[in-house]
């Protein structure tokens, strides 16, 4: 259970403990797709490191998929109109959401490339316990971080000249 919890802490999308209104969109959307994706990415990276977990894994992951196909079709909605404000916000890279999942995969690869054999099978064997964080997160996290990201889209200023702009 250690291994989790230091992967998903390096993962760096997951959850956090507060939603602080200081927070920008950006990590807010971030957040958000730690939680939708996370659980694919570890599965992706499981199969490869610790071959003899992929199919208990997979079908775990599948059941998670199923039980919260709402929330998540949901959330799956909102990043990709989250997608386009932060495209027209000029964010890193030509696609902002594949550059934090770039970024994330990069993370988790490096965090198990440190690990040891045994390490990486305890790690990908704890998958179920990764899952029961997920499935708190889709009923807890993942509705709050929706409205939050829905509110500042309802909020959000008119497109048109910068304020700055002299004009």
């Amino acid at each position: 259970m250690p291994l989790i919890r230091n992967a998903l802490l390096v993962l760096a999308l997951g959850s956090s403990a507060a939603f602080a209104a200081e927070r920008s969109y950006m990590s807010f959307v971030g957040e958000l797709v730690g939680m939708v994706e996370g659980a694919s990415m570890v599965r992706d990276a499981c199969a490869v490191r610790s071959p003899s977990t992929a199919k208990a894994n997979s079908r775990l992951h599948e059941a998670w998929k199923a039980r919260h196909k709402a929330v998540l079709d949901a959330a799956r909605s909102k990043i990709a109109d989250a997608n386009e404000r932060l495209k027209k916000e000029s964010a890193p890279g030509e696609d902002p959401i594949e550059s934090m999942l770039t970024t994330a995969r990069g993370m988790l690869d490096e965090h198990l490339a440190g690990m040891n054999p045994s390490e990486v099978q305890e790690y990908c064997g704890a998958y179920a316990d990764l899952i029961g964080l997920k499935d708190r997160e889709a009923t807890t996290s993942i509705p709050k971080l929706l409205k939050i990201l829905s509110d500042a889209d309802m909020n959000q200023p008119p497109p048109g000249p910068s304020r700055t702009s002299p004009n």
